[in-house]
């Protein structure tokens, strides 16, 4: 996860370098403007380790995503029987979640409900919550991929078949967030059927340009 902070702090910085260096007309907003894309850009670690999380070690059979991937992901602790010392420790740890899930509130209420309010760019609002969604789906997702792999066949074809289906479908989550990526990056706002409309439903509309 860490890395993957570094990445966008690299490409937030090759972005106002650019903005500073070969648009001179745009020198004047051109901080404010990567401090925005950055913050754009981090709404997008939610869905991004909530499918490390979830998809694991199966990450690294799927050649496209194991050479794209930060190696971070692939430091998976393995489950052992816990010690009496170890149950111990089982309370904080549910603390800690709980402490995100309001978290979690906090932030869409200071960044969603009241963005307007407190001046926070349409930019950021609308990825946030565009990130929220894809996590949203995300788990219908994982759900579908779950009993997708589970189903038990003898016939070689057609566990090819479903394989396959799995592999596109981790595919396809990790397209939308680096495609909602690009689309923070060139400091627009990423069209995708159903959640654009639910964003937007959400923050409220704005003529803004889109890649």
């Amino acid at each position: 996860m860490n890395k993957l902070l570094i990445f966008i702090i690299k490409i937030s910085i090759f972005r106002f370098l650019y903005l500073k260096v070969l648009r001179p007309e745009k020198r004047t907003s051109s901080l404010f403007t990567s401090i925005t894309i950055f913050l754009a850009l981090c709404c997008y670690s939610l869905p991004y380790e909530q499918n490390i999380k979830q998809y694991g070690r199966i990450l690294r059979n799927i050649p496209i995503l194991n050479s794209i991937l930060f190696d971070v992901i692939y430091q998976f602790p393995r489950h052992e029987l816990r010690s009496h010392h170890q149950i111990k420790l089982i309370i904080p740890t549910n603390l800690n979640k709980l402490l995100s899930f309001f978290k979690f509130f906090f932030l869409y209420f200071i960044v969603i409900r009241n963005g307007k309010k407190y001046k926070i760019p349409y930019i950021i609002r609308y990825h946030f919550m565009m990130a929220i969604l894809i996590s949203l789906l995300q788990i219908l997702l994982a759900y579908f991929y779950g009993s997708l792999i589970n189903f038990v066949t003898l016939n070689s074809l057609l566990k090819n078949l479903i394989h396959l289906s799995g592999t596109s479908l981790i595919l396809l989550q990790f397209t939308i967030i680096f495609y909602s990526m690009i689309c923070a990056f060139g400091n627009g706002c990423v069209w995708l059927p159903l959640l654009s409309d639910a964003t937007k439903f959400h923050i409220g509309k704005k003529i803004i340009d889109t890649i």
